[in-house]
């Protein structure tokens, strides 16, 4: 069951993180500097 879990863990994360990354780049620099995680991910 947990290596279910994390694979839900895993695959959930990936596609917010896709959804946050093109929310992010519409918001502007002021998100990015805060989460400089996501700079490689949207390098405009």
């Amino acid at each position: 069951i947990a290596i279910i879990v994390i694979a839900l863990a895993i695959i959930v994360s990936s596609a917010v993180a896709q959804d946050y990354s093109q929310l992010f780049a519409g918001f502007g620099p002021y998100v990015r500097a805060a989460s400089p995680m996501r700079d490689p991910r949207s390098n405009r």
